[in-house]
């Protein structure tokens, strides 16, 4: 009975300790993606390190890098969405007449992203497509041998169409409720996808194992859509008259999709430029940025688990005007995400350095020890300017724009000035340096100035001259 007793106090303490951390399922499953990158990715490094030249290796990231330019397509709108169909289905269950156009303006928003999905996967098959194509030729000297990279990046870049496509309908479902669906359909995807990459691998397929990652992701998602079709056009039906695109998406979109692009097209150019001067640099150095940027990526996901699984529940707190939740559930969410980056840039950064240190063959494939921590360190510091745009797209506001092309800018101009010289070590310097640097002082002074203004607009008041 004792030991019953126990294990109960134990589990409460536990639900506790969950609860201020702001754990729960959907967290879980949102971890998950991450804790599946941390485990797969050393067994897809050693997979590459062993079956791939370090030609194929250069392709193999540079090909990703292109892939992620998906976000000049997706335009913003995914975060955009789940902000606005919070607030719609938040505002519809009340019996008012807001209640009754809060329900127009969903359906409208879910008409929207049907449309949207179409025009935004075809952007990217022919966009994307092309411009990939384009700095991939010319390139037939150092073209792997056995699969050629011209067959593999058109699948990969249409099944990436497919996932665009996708995209509009998932951010409502996440608006409305059924987060937890999506995130653990992410999760799966990014499981399936994971594994057809080993398959093809262990089969020295080459390059196409990212073409079978691509299709792997694209054919859980599409599970997904169909099961939920009948809640998303139950949605869609009756009147929108309340919505319009102009006022209601436009105004949030245009500034997210600005800096999501900038983004993209920063992160893309930090292995092209290492691929497009591999002559003078070496083979080799791309692969080497991109299989340490790829770690990178992990912990910036991994902070944005909790970000992300409380878009919904922060913009319900901003809808409601409830400044005093949404900033107790902000700072909690936060303060947790930012300390799992951190952990996870030092725990990296120590297997790295323990690679180099053991004389492994795998530490010839990654950045040298210092150069990335640099790169994991510039991880660590964007996390703050990440949750900074998420807490004011909780409002309905994209109050960082100039910040993020400052931010993104400063990047491309380190990338495109010390990479042709000092190859993935310079590059990844310039990143460290380019978001503590300028990233982080601008979205903090932005950040104090856009919460003043928002307690002066909450309380009522007339609002303060810019000068001031």
């Amino acid at each position: 009975m004792l030991n019953g007793l126990r294990r109960k106090a134990a589990v409460v303490a536990g639900s506790k300790l969950a609860a201020r951390a702001e754990f729960d399922r959907t967290v879980g499953w949102a971890l998950g993606i991450r804790l599946w990158s941390v485990l797969s990715g050393p067994v897809t490094a050693l997979l590459i390190a062993s079956r791939f030249t370090e030609t194929e290796q250069d392709f193999f990231y540079t090909i990703s890098g292109l892939l992620g330019l998906d976000a000049l397509c997706r335009l913003g709108l995914f975060e955009v969405l789940v902000a606005l169909t919070s607030h719609a289905s938040a505002e519809a269950n009340r019996s008012t007449a807001e209640g009754r156009n809060a329900r127009r303006r969903l359906a409208g928003l879910v008409r929207f992203a049907g449309k949207w999905s179409l025009l935004s996967g075809a952007a990217f098959a022919v966009g994307v497509g092309s411009f990939g194509a384009w700095s991939l030729s010319g390139t037939e000297g150092a073209t792997p041998p056995s699969s050629g990279w011209s067959g593999p990046w058109w699948v990969a870049a249409l099944c990436t169409a497919g996932s665009v496509a996708v995209t509009p309908a998932l951010a409502a479902l996440s608006g409305c409720g059924r987060i937890h669906a999506v995130t653990r359909t992410q999760t799966l995807a990014a499981i399936a996808g994971t594994v057809a990459t080993w398959t093809v691998m262990l089969s020295s397929g080459s390059l196409w194992a990212l073409a079978a990652a691509c299709a792997g992701r694209l054919t859980i998602e599409i599970t997904l859509l169909a099961r939920s079709r009948g809640f998303l056009s139950g949605l869609a039906e009756g009147e929108s008259g309340a919505f319009r695109w102009l006022r209601d998406v436009w105004p949030m979109q245009w500034r997210a999709a600005v800096q999501s692009s900038a983004a993209a097209a920063a992160a893309a150019g930090l292995t092209l430029v290492l691929f497009q001067h591999r002559d003078a640099l070496g083979a080799g150095e791309a692969g080497r940025l991109g299989m340490s940027w790829s770690a990178a990526l992990a912990l910036q996901l991994g902070g944005s688990a909790w970000l992300g699984t409380r878009a919904p529940r922060l913009g319900a707190f901003a809808a409601a005007g409830d400044r005093a939740d949404f900033d107790r559930l902000f700072a909690r969410v936060f303060v947790v995400s930012w300390i799992v980056v951190a952990a996870g840039a030092a725990v990296g950064t120590a297997i790295v350095w323990g690679l180099n240190l053991w004389g492994v063959s795998l530490a010839e494939r990654v950045l040298p020890p210092t150069a990335f921590a640099a790169l994991v360190g510039g991880t660590v510091g964007l996390h703050l300017p990440l949750s900074f745009a998420a807490a004011a797209r909780a409002w309905r506001a994209e109050a960082f724009v100039l910040q993020a092309v400052g931010l993104w800018g400063a990047v491309a101009l380190a990338t495109w000035t010390l990479g042709p010289r000092y190859g993935a070590e310079g590059v990844a310097w310039g990143y460290c340096g380019a978001v503590w640097l300028v990233g982080v002082p601008l979205f903090l002074h932005r950040w104090a100035g856009w919460r003043r203004r928002l307690d002066v607009k909450l309380s009522g008041e007339p609002a303060p001259s810019r000068r001031n």
